[in-house]
């Protein structure tokens, strides 16, 4: 293959090594105990309790999707109406929450892999933006990875905004990728 780098390759695989390492020391803070967050106001269990509602609409056959009313969420008051659909983030944690039965094992785990996936992501975002010889690719993805906004959204424990932040890079990236190169396909693509 004619321009193929091993060096290329060898430096991506040690930089993600580095921020995977900056992970493991992360850690720390998601393995001890507790859940992350919880002196301050948390949506953690609203999440907990959607969940809950999307594994018990299943096992009785109803997808839930559509306005519905969760009579349990906040005493079953009819501001607890959802109109949304079936969200992302919380079909993960109704996964996650089967499969451990524990609400912090499942809340940290989604940190933990959105953390993963905002390092993955951010990297692949950063390396088509400032090139792949570039030397701050790894920094800027360390510095969106663990920037404050992240942080400060787990305190508050909005699952949807710490996935959604996860997912931003690779949203980003798709978007240039489609901008850049005009073809017909791309185009139709983008208005999809």
């Amino acid at each position: 293959m004619k321009g193929f780098k091993w060096q290329n390759i060898a430096s991506h695989i040690v930089s993600l090594g580095v921020i995977y390492l900056l992970i493991i020391i992360y850690l720390r803070e998601i393995i001890s105990p507790g859940i992350p967050g919880s002196s301050v106001n948390l949506d953690f269990y609203t999440h907990s309790i959607v969940a809950k509602a999307y594994a018990d609409a299943l096992k009785h056959g109803v997808i839930p999707l559509g306005i519905y009313w969760y009579p349990k969420i906040y005493g079953g008051t009819p501001a607890t109406t959802y109109q949304g659909g079936f969200e992302v983030v919380d079909f993960l944690y109704m996964l996650i929450f089967n499969l451990t039965g524990s609400i912090e094992v499942t809340i940290k785990s989604i940190i933990f892999l959105s953390l993963i996936l905002a390092c993955t992501t951010s990297y692949l975002y950063f390396m088509q933006i400032l090139g792949r010889e570039n030397k701050y690719i790894v920094l800027s993805a360390t510095i969106y990875t663990f920037s404050c906004y992240w942080i400060n959204e787990i305190l508050n424990g909005h699952l949807g905004l710490i996935f959604g932040a996860a997912i931003t890079p690779l949203t980003l990236t798709f978007f240039e990728k489609t901008i850049l190169n005009t073809s017909r396909r791309n185009i139709v693509v983008f208005g999809v």
